[in-house]
């Protein structure tokens, strides 16, 4: 059994969130605002005698060239708030949308070996205990090699993986595009409706990059574009080169999304894994006394994510 879990604990309680998981409230908090990808983090506190304190959520910094990563502020906030009341503090829960980090530079300390040492000073001066929830795994920063050999992967063996578009990236592609030079070929007569077919196809392909349904696989991707494209009627003079330059931008954009999404899917996978790892260690170690524990929280956007049992 790994420390990480998810529960379904739903009482407000003090004895019972202790012993059976991670504070309901912050979870339904989690579900009802986490709106968007964006780090946040934010601590609650109960007391010995029932009361709990809220604390309003933290945002990284990364203006400052220290780069505050936001359980650093949470840290800070707790630091002073145990410091006046630690006796009478019973349990700390921190919620980090991303897992606490475990690799920064510049020799500073990551979050999660921060709050390790926050959890075993609290627990002896004051017989705190700390847990930590996340929703998503936080990913290491691959090296070059890590990056380049995944880009090596044989693309036959991912040919039924099913994959999103990536619109923003077809659109940048069109407004880099040379097509619109083939109107300086054609005569003044057929420019405006050359212009016009050339500004329709792009919308249609658009169209259907966003569309609901163009999450498929890579050939079946590539179909539907090579489909609609040679589907176009145009002045004979250009018909070819308006084809192959509209076919190269759908190409270049169904494979970059395929390999794209294949690179987020595995370091989401190495991430989980080190997280795991790491808190598998912990518990072989500790033999589950230690103070620190992590807790898996579901949110909207990852609402048929099982990665932790």
């Amino acid at each position: 059994m790994f420390l990480l879990t998810e529960t379904n604990d739903t009482s407000d309680s003090v004895s019972s969130t202790v012993t059976d998981g991670f504070y309901q409230p912050i979870k339904d908090y989690v579900k009802m605002n986490t709106v968007n990808s964006k780090q946040y983090a934010f601590a609650t506190i109960f007391m010995r005698d029932g009361s709990k304190t809220s604390f309003k959520p933290k945002y990284p910094n990364f203006a400052n060239r220290k780069h505050t990563h936001s359980e650093e502020f949470v840290i800070e906030e707790l630091e002073d708030f145990i410091s006046r009341n630690g006796p009478m503090v019973e349990t700390v829960y921190i919620y980090s949308y991303n897992s606490p980090c475990l690799q920064r530079k510049g020799g500073v300390q990551p979050c999660m070996f921060m709050l390790m040492q926050k959890a075993a000073e609290w627990k002896e001066k004051y017989n705190i205990l700390l847990k930590v929830g996340f929703t998503k795994f936080w990913v290491p920063k691959c090296p070059d090699w890590f990056e380049e050999l995944i880009s090596t992967l044989d693309s036959e063996k991912f040919k039924d993986y099913r994959f999103k578009l990536d619109y923003k990236n077809l659109a940048d592609k069109f407004k880099k595009s040379p097509i619109f030079s083939l109107l300086s070929q054609v005569d003044n007569l057929e420019k405006n409706t050359l212009f016009d077919k050339i500004t329709s196809t792009r919308k249609d392909l658009l169209d259907l990059a966003q569309s609901l349904d163009n999450i498929g696989l890579r050939d079946d991707l590539l179909l539907k574009g090579e489909q609609l494209i040679n589907s176009c009627k145009c002045s004979p003079i250009v018909r070819d080169e308006f084809c192959r330059i509209l076919l190269k931008e759908w190409s270049e954009t169904v494979n970059n999304s395929f390999e794209k999404d294949i690179k987020s899917k595995i370091r989401k996978e190495v991430g989980h894994a080190v997280i795991l790892l790491f808190m598998d260690k912990l518990r072989s170690d500790w033999r589950n006394s230690f103070p620190l524990k992590l807790y898996r929280v579901s949110s909207p956007l990852q609402p048929n994510d099982n990665d932790v049992q």
